[in-house]
C-alpha cells in the first residue's frame, strides 16, 4: 500500500490549491478502504507532514485528520455502486483524464470510473454547487478584438489601481496588502462582464449551446465525472453522488451583474462566473491578467439528477 499511498498523494507536495484539504481527505479515505494500514500511515508521517507544511492554509486541519484517519476501519477493497475498486490514481492536475475528475479508481478487471471532490455541503434547498471550469474570455465567444479591449481596460485598471493604492496605503508596493478589493477591480470586471454579456447574446443559438455544453463539460452528452464526492468543511467526511444523464435541451442566455456573469437556462438560474484573478488585478509587480483563469460554478443538481451512493 506504500507506494499507492505515495502516488496518489505525491502531487499535493507541490499543488496548493485551496481544494486540496478535501481531495487528500478524499484520497486517504479511499486508500483506507484498499487497505491502507496503520503501519503504513506511520511509515510514511514524514511525508505526509511534508504535505501538510507545504499546504501552508490547510497546515493543521491537515495534520488533524491525518491523526484521525485511524479510526476509519481498514478494508481490503473499496466495494461501491457494485463494484470493488482495488487501485487509485490521482488526475487532479491532469484534465485530459477524468474531465473534472481528481482521482481515477479501478477494479481488479481494468475497470475504471472517476470521482471529482468539492468542499462543501447541499443548501437546504438540496442544491449542489461547485467550480467546473476556470474559463478564459474566448471561451465565452469572444473575439480578440474583444480581448484587445479587455487588455486595455486592464492596462488603465492597474494605473488607476496602482494611484488608489498608494493614495490608501502608500507609496510603498511591499506595504499594499494582497487580494484587495476595490472599486477600479470591480468596475474593470464589471465593465469586462457586461461585454461579455453582449458578445455572447449575439451569437447564434446553436454557437450559444455549444459554449455552455463546453463550459459545464456535459457536450455531446459527457458528464463532468462518473461521480461527485462532496466533503463537509468541518468534519471532513464524504458523501457521494452519481451524475445522472445531462440535460439535452438548452436556450442558454447570460446576464452580468457587477463581476458575474449569472446562466440561465431558460427562466432558471443554473451557475455563475466570475470575471476575476485571484490576486488582484496588480500582484507582487505584475499585472493579472483580466482575461483568463475566471470561476464557472454550476448548480450541479439543476443540471443532472444526482444520486446518493451509500458510503460507509
Amino acid at each position: 500500500m506504500q507506494p499507492l499511498l505515495l502516488s496518489v498523494l505525491t502531487p499535493y507536495t507541490s499543488n496548493r490549491n485551496t481544494g486540496n484539504l478535501y481531495e487528500i481527505a478524499t484520497a486517504l479515505h479511499l486508500l483506507r478502504k484498499m487497505g491502507l494500514s496503520d503501519a503504513d500511515l506511520d511509515e510514511q508521517a514524514p511525508f505526509l507532514d511534508s504535505i501538510a507544511v507545504y499546504n501552508t492554509k490547510k497546515t493543521e486541519p491537515l495534520r488533524a485528520f491525518f491523526a484521525t484517519v485511524k479510526s476509519i476501519p481498514v478494508g481490503s477493497g473499496f466495494v461501491f455502486d457494485g463494484e470493488t475498486y482495488v487501485n487509485m490514481a490521482c488526475v487532479t492536475q491532469d484534465d485530459g483524464a477524468g474531465r473534472t475528475g481528481d482521482f481515477i479508481l479501478s477494479t481488479a478487471t481494468g475497470a475504471s470510473k472517476s470521482f471529482s471532490v468539492c468542499g462543501g455541503k447541499m443548501t437546504r434547498k438540496g442544491e449542489i454547487n461547485k467550480c467546473l471550469a476556470n474559463p478564459t474570455a474566448t471561451r465565452f465567444g469572444c473575439t480578440e478584438e474583444d480581448i484587445g479591449s479587455f487588455k486595455a481596460i486592464q492596462d488603465k485598471a492597474v494605473l488607476d489601481y496602482k494611484a488608489f493604492m498608494t493614495v490608501r496605503y502608500g507609496a510603498s508596493e511591499s506595504s499594499w496588502p494582497s487580494r484587495t478589493k476595490t472599486p477600479v477591480s470591480t468596475e474593470a470586471c464589471s465593465t469586462v462582464a457586461k461585454a461579455v454579456e453582449a458578445r455572447f447574446g449575439s451569437l447564434e443559438a446553436d454557437q450559444q449551446i455549444r459554449i455552455v455544453n463546453d463550459l459545464l463539460r456535459i457536450e455531446d452528452g459527457k458528464k463532468p465525472a462518473d461521480y461527485l464526492v462532496l466533503v463537509h468543511e468541518k468534519t471532513l467526511m464524504p458523501l457521494f453522488f452519481r451524475f445522472e444523464t445531462p440535460p439535452r435541451v438548452w436556450a442558454p442566455t447570460l446576464r452580468a451583474k457587477g463581476i458575474y456573469l449569472y446562466l440561465y437556462n431558460g427562466p432558471t438560474c443554473v451557475g455563475s462566473t466570475q470575471v476575476k484573478f485571484n490576486n488582484g488585478i496588480y500582484h507582487n509587480g505584475k499585472t493579472s491578467s483580466l482575461v483568463s483563469s475566471w470561476n464557472a460554478t454550476a448548480c450541479l443538481s439543476d443540471l443532472f439528477t444526482m444520486t446518493k451512493v451509500p458510503f460507509s
